[in-house]
């Protein structure tokens, strides 16, 4: 069942890296923080706004609609993907495919997953250009990737699926 939970479920074989925004422990603004989610794990707790593999081999897809898994995906992709806060999304298995990892959730008014950087274009020259435009996105994304690269990764609360 499928509802506004706000976990992702990996349900694939695939690692998954997940950013999220935390409260800074020095006041002020809100700080961004990458951690693992596990083949087997749900993240429990945690408001994620993106995801990808944690290796560049593997891919995250994207059947359209419901999305599942489908003979041809509408998209994979090895980059960072937005996923929709407040609701659950699987990422589920393909046993034929194994470095695919399948996006499955609940379609809202949220919208569908989407690569982070085409997601950002739309909000280019609107007035949430400044915090959710390209630049703002790609800015993040360095952030994550140097996370990634020198630490520290941060320990997400999970649960068993």
């Amino acid at each position: 069942m499928y509802t506004l939970a706000g976990c992702i479920e990996n349900r694939s074989l695939l690692g998954i890296y997940c950013a999220y925004s935390a409260p800074n422990p020095n006041g002020g603004d809100d700080i961004w923080k990458v951690s693992i989610l596990n083949p087997g794990r749900a993240s429990d707790g945690v408001d994620i706004d993106y995801i990808r593999t944690t290796d560049d081999r593997n891919y995250l897809c994207w059947a359209g609609g419901f999305g599942g898994i489908v003979k041809n995906p509408a998209w994979k992709s090895n980059n960072w993907i937005k996923v929709r806060q407040l609701v659950t999304t699987e990422i589920q298995l393909d046993r034929n495919r194994p470095k695919l990892g399948f996006l499955y959730m609940m379609v809202t008014i949220f919208g569908t997953p989407a690569d982070a950087l085409r997601e950002a274009k739309s909000y280019d020259g609107g007035w949430r250009e400044a915090s959710r435009g390209t630049a703002a996105v790609k800015g993040a994304i360095s952030e994550w990737e140097d996370l990634i690269k020198n630490g520290p990764i941060s320990q997400l609360p999970t649960r068993y699926l």
